[in-house]
């Protein structure tokens, strides 16, 4: 018995270790990166160039829409704390949450040094540093996915609702993702469930819609960089790409097919090549996407394939990373147009995945 109780308490010291150790590092890797991006000369760069036009719009920890904020208005009450910093201050802080949010994203059924090839494949990867360097926020949508994910696999209402919230951040990014849940919500989950969880996701969208949805959806539908060089939407790549309205057509419904027969296929639990395929086909499907949501199919979809099928993995790496070779003019004429085709790839490799693994799982009938 006495064996027993010190090794409860062994664990429990081993714990609290690996928490300071844990703690001690964070806060050293702040006091770095704070130090190094002090360097900065950020009023005179590009750097953070997404980040200003957000922290602009929430400055003295208010929302102004018109500043470069397009985001629904009750995904921003997280992000309302950093407005009240100054733009400098502020944006390390998201770039930590960033780094943190892509931390969390690696699968966790691994071992150790998988976990930190995963890690450093994730935040070394093309879209990882475009993204710090922008400051955007694809932090809010992975962490939000995450927790519709664990939310509908535990039966969680509060968790899922909170998910919503956040994943919804980015309507085009996440609309058939949602889509899906909504319809195996309905079918699995009890009344009570889906009423609080409804009951959490409207108490929190109706008043901040009342307030400032009417300048939401006008920054929203009057996005200037839709049908721009910068719109990595499959429509307006296949129209910079000089194809005929009618292929674009044809390949748009090509994609929503089969996405949309997948959306409605009833399931308990969501993986996450299911959720990155989902989330490829939105951004493909949308009128406007950007090609820095690449992030987000990365860390939800390309690291836990990695995992599973090194081989396949390694290949969508190598492919996500080329733009590291690409020149600054063929970045600023064909990044878009890129992003489309990363999106295309990933979201054809998903589904082929997803489609054999169906086909394993299913049972062989027997021959007559």
């Amino acid at each position: 018995m006495s064996k027993m109780i010190h090794k409860s308490d062994f664990e429990k010291r081993k714990k609290i270790r690996k928490f300071f150790v844990f703690f001690f590092l964070i806060l050293f890797a702040i006091i770095v990166i704070y130090l190094g991006l002090a360097t900065l000369p950020l009023d005179k760069t590009s750097i953070a160039i997404d980040w200003k036009g957000i922290w602009l719009g929430l400055e003295d920890g208010k929302i102004r829409y018109g500043t470069g904020i397009r985001n629904p208005p009750w995904s921003l009450i997280p992000l309302v704390p950093l407005g009240l910093l100054p733009f400098f201050e502020s944006w390390v802080l998201l770039s930590l949450v960033t780094l943190m949010a892509l931390m969390i994203s690696i699968p966790k059924v691994i071992n150790k040094q998988k976990f930190l090839l995963g890690a450093l494949l994730l935040t070394t990867s093309y879209p990882s540093i475009r993204h710090l360097v922008d400051g955007n926020l694809e932090a809010l949508i992975i962490l939000g996915v995450l927790m519709l994910l664990l939310g509908y696999s535990s039966h969680n209402p509060l968790i899922l609702a909170f998910g919503f919230l956040l994943a919804s951040a980015k309507p085009q990014e996440t609309w058939i993702l949602l889509l899906a849940l909504f319809i195996n919500v309905l079918s699995f989950w009890k009344i009570k469930d889906l009423i609080i969880c409804f009951a959490v996701v409207f108490s929190v969208v109706i008043p901040t819609m009342l307030m400032y949805g009417v300048e939401w959806l006008n920054s929203f539908v009057g996005i200037p960089q839709m049908g721009s060089i910068m719109d990595s939407s499959l429509i307006t790549s296949m129209r910079r790409l000089g194809l005929p309205y009618w292929w674009t057509l044809l390949i748009w419904f090509f994609i929503f097919a089969p996405t949309l027969y997948l959306s409605f296929e009833k399931r308990e639990r969501f993986s996450r090549i299911h959720t990155a395929f989902f989330i490829s086909a939105s951004l493909l499907l949308s009128p406007y996407a950007a090609a820095n949501s690449l992030l987000t199919i990365v860390a939800l979809g390309v690291i836990p394939l990695l995992f599973e099928h090194p081989i396949v993995g390694c290949f969508l790496i190598a492919i996500i990373n080329l733009p590291y070779t690409f020149s600054s003019s063929f970045k600023y004429e064909w990044a878009a147009t890129y992003g489309m085709l990363m999106f295309l790839l990933c979201w054809f490799i998903f589904g082929t995945y997803i489609s054999i693994k169906k086909s394993k799982n299913v049972p062989k009938q027997a021959s007559s």
